[in-house]
């Protein structure tokens, strides 16, 4: 796949932003696909492994502004994603990723007072469900037996994502 095919799967579009075709990169990474999904007016960035010279040739298109972003590199302690962040402008961000994406200075990336945060490392699963009257995002924490060992996954926490009149501009 390579940016600007698209398509539609069971109401859900989707579109790839990068690579270009043909496009030289430095690094698999600066290579990483990067989709972005769209369900019932709720948009999803989905950047992958995104670094280097491919996170500056995204941010350097028409911006897309995402209710939705997953933190590309795992939430890397390398990455500034200042400029992703500016271009995508997301309400809700995941970070996937060990005990390294939990760190104040990666963390401290990525928040911002009107901006969700959510690390799998700390929170547990994540979960997110879009639906026609919005979009909620669940953190899945783990009960602990008198040990401390995970005996379940349990719904802990709810966060909504309000998808209709967010006023989030988008041009296709």
């Amino acid at each position: 796949y390579h940016a600007g095919e698209s398509g539609s799967v069971a109401g859900m579009d989707w579109k790839v932003l990068h690579p270009a075709q043909g496009a030289w990169v430095e690094n698999d990474n600066a290579s990483s696909l990067t989709l972005l999904l769209e369900y019932e007016s709720t948009r999803v960035l989905l950047p992958g492994d995104l670094e280097s010279g491919g996170l500056s040739t995204l941010v350097e298109l028409p911006p897309r502004p995402c209710h939705i972003l997953m933190a590309p590199h795992h939430g890397s302690v390398t990455l500034d994603p200042s400029d992703l962040l500016h271009w995508c402008k997301p309400k809700f961000v995941v970070i996937s990723g060990n005990h390294r994406a939990n760190r104040p200075r990666v963390l401290s990336r990525y928040q911002e007072p009107d901006r969700h945060v959510a690390v799998t490392f700390r929170d547990g699963a994540i979960q997110c469900r879009i639906g026609i009257h919005g979009t909620s995002l669940w953190k899945w924490g783990r009960d602990s037996d008198e040990l401390g060992q995970p005996t379940r996954w349990r719904p802990c926490e709810q966060q909504d994502v309000n998808s209709k009149a967010d006023g989030l501009a988008y041009s296709p």
